[in-house]
């Protein structure tokens, strides 16, 4: 009793979360009742924290978290809150908080659950957080029971809606609608797939009419794939695992006719898995984006990125190549070079690697002499400074500059090291590699779309494709001779027709 007569120093927290917007709970109500209890005590409030639309469940919350660091630097003896679940509803995070505050002297104080230090009183705290977290677990129950009935019932329950669809007021409620004009599209698109026309044809037309999606971009063949397999448009939208009625767009039977043809495109004889022999190595001479892929029925073709992004973006007038023709292209050139150049390519490869390296050991030598330097002129300033040439302070300028020298130059040093033992294992690994490959060949190596795809991937870095059919190849290891180079300009400068 005494210490509660005492003038403490109080610290006020007051929190609301936006389910509690509601009387008796308000940020306003909750101060109230704090500076009435503390005017009643005869105790000092010294700062007053809030935190409106913050759940108790976590803290992170800005108040919270200040409030905590205050309290670790003593400015107050006493937190007092209207309830304790305003604290925290998270038991774990209450017993933890509330030991540290104990072990500094501050105690967590209720206006509405009044409670001492005795047992019995921790005993009653610990049931009120617990009954505390029940109550957000229960919430959040009821919460997701009464969003999935508002589902059920059809109401919008937030998120992005699909394509076709629209929100309209209704009473200070939101209410799906359809939007006559997606709607339309979505018509036109099953239509046109029930009577032949095929994902990719549907793409293009699409594009080709200008017509936009639903964030004014273009449209993919996966994009329509999703809306012609959507239950949603003959009503049947889902929200989580809850049915939820949607406006129909599309009747039952042209639905489940499109479902059939699609389900027997699953089974249309189209080779499983085709390897992409070229896959990210092909760069558009013209804007320098990625070149993406696609089949339609048999065919392959290849394209710039930006062709398919937003119109903005486009780097020149839409245009596809024959994939089949390149990649048959550029196995044919690289199968040739290796046959054919084999060995002055070993060796080039080779003089050129050793070159390289004796570039590096030279630099590393360099370095190194220029570390023994350092020490060097750091024991000439030491004795500079015991002849009495220097006084210590400028000894001690001098240091920092050697030193400063010196670790740079360290630094360099590993970094060189490193790279010396990193490009041993690479161009052993590398040379290793092509030599298998050229021992194969020697005895009759046909090899399978993925090891060609591995060879291309081992000795090329890139290939440049230009509007014009121009092809451009980059190889990992650069070959000088003069034969060779003359090839792989033949090979730069040869147009593929398409």
């Amino acid at each position: 009793m005494n210490e509660e007569r005492a003038i403490l120093k109080v610290a006020t927290y007051r929190r609301v979360s936006s389910e509690e917007q509601v009387d008796g709970y308000s940020l306003d109500a909750q101060r109230d009742a704090m500076r009435d209890y503390s005017k009643s005590k005869g105790w000092e409030i010294i700062t007053e924290y809030e935190d409106g639309g913050y759940s108790g469940s976590n803290d992170n919350r800005p108040g919270f978290i200040n409030m905590i660091s205050a309290a670790n630097a003593g400015l107050f003896d006493v937190i007092l809150v209207h309830k304790l679940d305003r604290f925290s509803r998270n038991r774990e995070h209450a017993v933890v908080y509330k030991s540290q505050l104990r072990k500094k002297g501050i105690r967590v104080v209720s206006v509405s659950e009044p409670l001492d230090d005795s047992p019995s009183a921790l005993i009653t705290e610990a049931v009120l957080e617990a009954y505390n977290e029940y109550f957000l677990i229960n919430l959040r129950s009821e919460i997701r029971k009464g969003k999935y009935q508002g589902a059920r019932n059809g109401d919008y329950q937030g998120g992005a809606l699909k394509f076709g669809y629209t929100l309209q007021d209704d009473k200070g409620k939101h209410k799906i609608v359809v939007d006559s004009k997606e709607a339309g599209v979505v018509t036109t698109i099953y239509n046109k797939y029930n009577s032949g026309m095929t994902l990719s044809q549907l793409t293009r037309w699409l594009n080709d009419q200008g017509v936009p999606t639903k964030n004014k971009g273009r449209w993919f063949v996966q994009k329509l794939s999703k809306i012609l397999k959507d239950r949603t448009y003959i009503g049947e939208g889902t929200y989580g695992e809850v049915i939820m009625p949607f406006p129909p767009i599309i009747p039952t039977d042209l639905f489940d006719r499109v479902q059939a043809r699609l389900g027997s495109k699953k089974h249309s004889g189209r080779p499983a898995n085709r390897v992409y022999l070229l896959s990210h190595l092909g760069r558009c001479g013209e804007c320098g984006a990625s070149l993406l892929h696609e089949t339609q029925r048999r065919w392959r073709y290849i394209y710039c990125y930006n062709q398919s992004a937003y119109p903005e973006h486009q780097c020149f007038k839409p245009k596809r190549w024959n994939l089949d023709n390149i990649e048959n292209h550029i196995w044919g050139e690289v199968e040739w070079l290796l046959n054919n150049y084999k060995d002055s390519t070993y060796d080039l490869l080779l003089n050129r690697y050793e070159s390289a390296k004796a570039d590096r050991e030279q630099q590393i030598v360099k370095v190194k002499a220029d570390i023994d330097r350092c020490k060097r002129e750091r024991q000439t300033v030491l004795r500079q400074v015991r002849k009495g040439n220097i006084t210590q302070a400028e000894a001690d300028i001098e240091f920092t500059i050697i030193n400063k020298e010196q670790k740079e130059l360290e630094q360099e040093l590993n970094s060189l090291l490193a790279i010396e033992t990193e490009a041993d294992v690479l161009f052993d690994n590398f040379m290793t590699r092509i030599k298998a490959v050229d021992k194969a060949y020697d005895y009759g190596f046909h090899p399978t779309p993925q090891q060609k795809k591995e060879i291309l991937n081992m000795l090329l870095d890139k290939f440049i494709l230009y509007r014009d059919g121009k092809i451009e190849l980059r190889f990992k290891v650069p070959v000088n001779d003069e034969q060779v180079a003359d090839k792989i300009q033949e090979l730069s400068l040869g147009t593929l027709v398409s």
